[in-house]
């Protein structure tokens, strides 16, 4: 990040601050970078059924599962 960057992003920040707004950074994955992610966070519970669904598997459930949102019906994690 070249100086006016820094620049840039610390007016952001203090002007976020000032407003009481949140600054919200986009980092969406690929694909194949939510599958991948998917498989490390799932339970063990659900891993083998996470894998034989895995390409039927919408983007949004995947990102449920990285994010723990909805916790296995069967363990709790």
């Amino acid at each position: 990040m070249n100086k006016s960057e820094e620049e840039q992003k610390k007016q952001l920040e203090q002007y976020a601050k000032e407003h009481g707004l949140d600054i919200v950074i986009n980092d969406k994955l690929s694909r194949e970078e939510l599958e991948a992610q998917a498989i490390e966070e799932v339970c063990a519970c659900r891993y083998y059924d996470l894998q034989d669904t895995l390409q039927e598997t919408p983007d949004e459930d995947l990102r449920l599962i990285i994010d723990h949102t909805v916790p296995c019906e069967i363990c709790g994690e």
